[in-house]
């Protein structure tokens, strides 16, 4: 745990602070490079903890992109709604 709090005192690099799949890959991989040597790969199987499954890894690309525009067009009602069909 020391070393993800000390990750977590630094300046994040400038890819880990991009709204995009690659920033979240990139943010993760900041945060725990000292402790799995996976940080920050996609993940190529399913899994989870205990009764609660993960995301399927087909599904997270399109989630996280998902989830940035529903954000970023939260207020504009027709591009909304596509946005909740789609997701």
């Amino acid at each position: 745990m020391f070393f993800n709090m000390e990750r977590m005192r630094q300046p994040l690099p400038k890819a880990a602070q991009e709204l995009t799949y690659k920033g979240y890959l990139a943010l993760h991989h900041h945060l725990f490079q000292d402790i799995y040597t996976w940080a920050g790969q996609q993940r190529e199987y399913t899994t989870g903890r205990d009764a609660a499954p993960f995301a399927p890894p087909e599904n997270i690309q399109v989630w996280s992109l998902a989830r940035y525009y529903r954000r970023k067009y939260a207020g504009k009602k027709r591009i909304s709604k596509l946005l909740r069909e789609f997701s």
